[in-house]
């Protein structure tokens, strides 16, 4: 079950949430953006549903467990793991882990994006163009939302989505 944490494997971080736990809670809200965010480009809505993760990150067993048992929108789900941009292909989504490099990231901003959601774990990347960016506010994880990005990118968020959220004109 995807919200389930061992406390065997659990590290607890500076904020007070196990890692195992912060990053089912991630890999649970990934997966609910793909289910709550419309695309309205019709490239974006056939083949597999392509999650990308950017550098190295807990993350990916999570939704590596997540897409062997879901769908989005009866597709099926794929995860994409990558050290570059070059390696990533076409994602709906494409998660930052935090330890990516600053060069990285500015090439995934340079790269033309233009209906592909991408979700940070650094506060900054908020600014550089990200249309999510997750926090920590004590033992839960938390995102804001881009509303000017999201807009940009053509796409529809569901009122279930933005109800989660901290927002960002």
């Amino acid at each position: 079950m995807l919200f389930c944490a061992s406390s065997l494997h659990a590290v607890a971080s500076a904020e007070g949430i196990d890692r195992n736990r912060e990053y089912n809670l991630k890999a649970a809200f990934l997966y609910g953006f793909g289910r709550y965010i419309t695309w309205r480009e019709e490239s974006a809505n056939s083949g597999d549903f392509r999650i990308g993760v950017l550098g190295e990150s807990p993350i990916v067993e999570k939704l590596r467990k997540v897409a062997a048992k879901r769908e989005l929108h009866g597709r099926p789900l794929t995860i994409r793991v990558a050290q570059s941009v070059d390696q990533l292909g076409e994602c709906q989504i494409i998660f930052v882990a935090s330890e990516v490099p600053d060069e990285e990231i500015s090439r995934l901003f340079d790269t033309a994006l233009p209906s592909t959601i991408v979700v940070g774990e650094r506060a900054e990347l908020h600014d550089r163009g990200a249309s999510a960016t997750f926090f920590l506010k004590g033992a839960a994880v938390r995102f804001e939302l881009h509303h000017q990005i999201l807009q940009e990118k053509n796409v529809i968020v569901d009122a279930k989505l933005l109800s989660l959220s901290r927002t960002r004109l």
